[in-house]
């Protein structure tokens, strides 16, 4: 095959694909979404504000309200229902275990004002058991070699036929671009549409800190900013306080903290290990829903 056929065949795959991609807006954020039925679209949580309708751009140009039906924070992914239902041109998912690094693949994006966006590149890991720095777990994910452009986050990763791979997103990785699998979209979604999938909630800003020698432990998660009618605010906490056990679980910093909260459910009342002007303190704590998903700093 010349450079040239190539080139039209990855050109003709993009355009294909492009009918699966919509672009989705909230308040000033943009994202893309992968159309998952006539009714649903899936796209990146971390660009949605509870306080901003939000819109979905079809691939044949229609503008549609749309629901945000479920979150899950700590995988950056949420599902919207759409106010009509849209055209499902049929696309094969693979099986990410078969997927080899070095494979070609690509990156599809759709933006509200400049339409088709697309990026290539070959897969250049793809990571064991893994927890985001959110709090979420996953069976792996890919990071492909490519340029996430603003707006892309959302949109699909698809290897050289076509077949969707994942869902991209720079929201998980301290702004690097990764991929998370077919399969773990696929188990988020069947989660948000069934309603299930609710984060436990404190309502408190943290900031890992390091902890002086005596406290039996090297860091915990200090309080910075709080909601004083949250859960924790309920309860008594106070800023500056340190969080250095939830559940019987010892917490060294946010990202552990983000981890057990996944974990526990929403009105579940947990034990709480403080460090408060340097003696240790314990209350009990009824764990809260997280409200609009645009309060991204509060966990």
């Amino acid at each position: 095959m010349s450079l040239l056929q190539w080139s039209q065949n990855i050109r003709d795959l993009s355009k294909r694909v492009g009918l699966r991609v919509a672009a989705v807006q909230s308040g000033r954020h943009q994202a893309s979404g992968w159309i998952w039925d006539s009714t649903h679209l899936v796209t990146v949580e971390h660009i949605l504000s509870g306080r901003e309708e939000t819109w979905v751009f079809t691939p044949e140009g229609k503008r549609l309200q749309a629901q945000v039906l479920g979150t899950h924070p700590g995988l950056d992914l949420a599902l919207l229902r759409l106010e009509s239902e849209v055209e499902v041109v049929e696309i094969a998912s693979r099986s990410t275990p078969s997927l080899e690094v070095g494979e070609f693949a690509l990156a599809v994006a759709r933006s509200a004002d400049d339409g088709l966006g697309v990026a290539g590149g070959l897969i250049a890991c793809r990571s064991d058991a893994w927890t985001s720095c959110r709090g979420g777990r996953a069976e792996h994910f890919l990071q492909p070699d490519l340029q996430l452009y603003p707006g892309y986050s959302g949109g699909p990763l698809v290897d050289a036929e076509g077949q969707f791979l994942g869902i991209n997103t720079r929201g998980l990785s301290r702004g690097q671009a990764i991929t998370l699998t077919s399969e773990t979209v696929t188990e988020v979604v069947e989660l948000l549409r069934t309603g299930r999938h609710q984060p436990a909630y404190l309502g408190v800003g943290l900031q890992t800190v390091h902890l002086p020698e005596g406290y039996g432990r090297p860091s915990g998660a200090m309080v910075v900013s709080l909601e004083l009618q949250s859960p924790a605010g309920r309860a008594g906490s106070l800023l500056g306080d340190i969080l250095v056990e939830l559940d019987g679980v010892q917490v060294g910093g946010t990202a552990e903290v983000l981890q057990e909260l996944q974990r526990l459910q929403v009105g579940q009342v947990v034990s709480t290990r403080w460090i408060r002007a340097g003696q240790e303190v314990v209350y009990q704590v009824e764990l809260g829903q997280r409200p609009g998903a645009g309060d991204e700093t509060v966990e």
